[in-house]
């Protein structure tokens, strides 16, 4: 049996032997695979390969796109956060790197016992909150430390916790039921916030008064976004999203407007992704930036507001025919029939994917050789 096998920076192919349950893998790479079809034959199957190139640039509020400068170059980042002192944090590949914005020197955050970290959020007390797997651990947990890398401690318990945004009110995050929970940053007990499920990355208001994130109502396809009071000061809502996300990235970023007054986020314009401004009290929303191509991953604000950190870039997406070309015999038990497993892989692409934004597409190039 032929699976996704789904780690937490990406997905892979994977051999299961039936009925004894055996994982032997396919593929062993960065890229990402999706959708698995098999020949009739068993030993060739199509899978979509996958290969995010997303980097990081900075625009000044309210420049236009053409001001914006780049300043990573080559493996895809996922996230990032903006410390007090000016450095940034990214998650790259599994890892978290303290980004200089002027001399652009990245130096590893995290050196000791984490084999996975993403999702960071810079703290006001000088931690930084982050989700990771720890070293030899299939789960993940809600992490904190110090912004040199130091006083590495672990805060939650639960089974998957992601997707940190610290406040001055604790740590908020996403359990393995979709639900808004709460830890103190130095760790301690959880209490769950609120009844809403939670589909995007947290945001929490300046003075840590609301949280906001993507939700949805029950019976009802379309997006929402719930604002959660973060001191019961408040009634718990739903508001329509004034435009419809429609992100690459299931998980993308909402954040606070840095008056805490409205939510920004990303929605698709043209052939763009771009940041719209959403007012909390109903008034017309607007959008923030004028980019004419490519995805946005994330975005934060620098800690005097003057400028925006953005993740941007596009994902190229191959059709290929991986096929086996030494095909050995396992015998995994006595008792059982012997189960074939892949031991040498020839793969070729027979569709250049290629995906800028959504739109950028090239022909078919046909496989002569089966």
């Amino acid at each position: 049996m032929l699976v996704l096998q789904a780690t937490f920076n990406r997905a892979q192919v994977a051999f299961v032997s039936y009925p004894e349950g055996k994982l032997f893998p396919v593929t062993r790479d960065t890229n990402n695979y999706f959708n698995l079809s098999v020949a009739s034959d068993g030993h060739t199957f199509t899978t979509v390969l996958s290969q995010a190139h997303i980097d990081l640039y900075l625009i000044a509020a309210g420049a236009t796109s053409t001001q914006a400068s780049q300043l990573t170059f080559g493996a895809p980042v996922d996230n990032l956060s903006w410390v007090p002192n000016g450095q940034i944090i990214l998650a790259e590949d599994g890892r978290l790197d303290l980004l200089n914005p002027d001399s652009k020197v990245k130096t590893p955050l995290l050196t000791q016992q984490i084999s996975w970290a993403g999702s960071p959020s810079s703290c006001s007390n000088g931690r930084v909150a982050f989700s990771a797997q720890p070293s030899g651990e299939n789960h993940l947990n809600i992490w904190s430390v110090d912004a040199s890398g130091g006083n590495l401690k672990q805060i939650t318990a639960g089974k998957l916790d992601d997707s940190p945004e610290c406040s001055s009110r604790g740590v908020l995050y996403q359990d393995a039921e979709l639900q808004l929970m709460k830890v103190p940053v130095e760790g301690g007990a959880s209490q769950k916030v609120s009844e809403y499920t939670v589909f995007s990355r947290i945001a929490a208001s300046p003075g840590a008064k609301l949280a906001a994130f993507s939700s949805y109502r029950l019976g009802d396809p379309k997006e929402k976004l719930a604002v959660v009071s973060l001191d019961a000061a408040q009634t718990p809502k739903l508001l329509e999203m004034e435009k419809p996300r429609e992100s690459a990235f299931p998980d993308s970023r909402v954040r606070f407007a840095r008056d805490g007054k409205a939510v920004v986020y990303s929605v698709r314009t043209g052939n763009a992704d771009n940041l719209w401004l959403q007012p909390l009290d109903g008034a017309p929303g607007h959008q923030i930036t004028d980019f004419k191509s490519e995805l946005i991953r994330d975005f934060d604000w620098s800690p005097d507001g003057r400028k925006i950190a953005i993740l941007r870039g596009h994902i190229d997406s191959d059709v290929v025919l991986i096929r086996d070309s030494q095909v050995i015999s396992i015998n995994v038990a006595p008792a059982s029939s012997r189960v074939l497993a892949i031991a040498g892989l020839e793969q070729k692409a027979i569709k250049r994917g290629g995906v800028t934004g959504h739109v950028r597409r090239k022909k078919l190039k046909r496989d002569t050789t089966t």
